[in-house]
């Protein structure tokens, strides 16, 4: 299953705000900081019967006039499926996909939405 978000926002001192919208965080050793002008960041977890590959991107429209996260989630299951369990594995999917999204947000961005 595949969730795709577009978090709109406006850089702060040139600065894309991620801290503002989610929960990760990076240590980086100096003279790099976590004020991104840009990103681009892959990761893969197991997660039940399968495996969440998360991508979390810096996105601009193509005229510049704005800026946003993208923020997307794509579960799959890997192992043998069987056809009358479907429900059961759009369900699991959903799930994970949607605790994933919750537990990466902050509560300010949740207010907002």
């Amino acid at each position: 299953m595949r969730y795709v978000n577009a978090i709109p926002f406006v850089p702060k001192g040139g600065s894309i705000p991620l801290r503002e919208y989610l929960k990760v965080g990076f240590q980086l050793p100096p003279p790099a900081t976590d004020n991104f002008t840009t990103m681009n960041f892959t990761f893969a977890s197991q997660v039940g019967n399968g495996t969440i590959h998360t991508r979390i991107e810096h996105a601009m429209a193509g005229n510049k006039s704005h800026e946003a996260i993208l923020l997307d989630f794509d579960y799959a299951m890997e192992s043998d499926l069987a056809f009358d369990k479907i429900d059961a594995y759009l369900e699991e999917s959903h799930n994970v996909t949607k605790q994933m999204f919750e537990g990466m947000i902050t509560d300010e961005y949740r207010n907002y939405i």
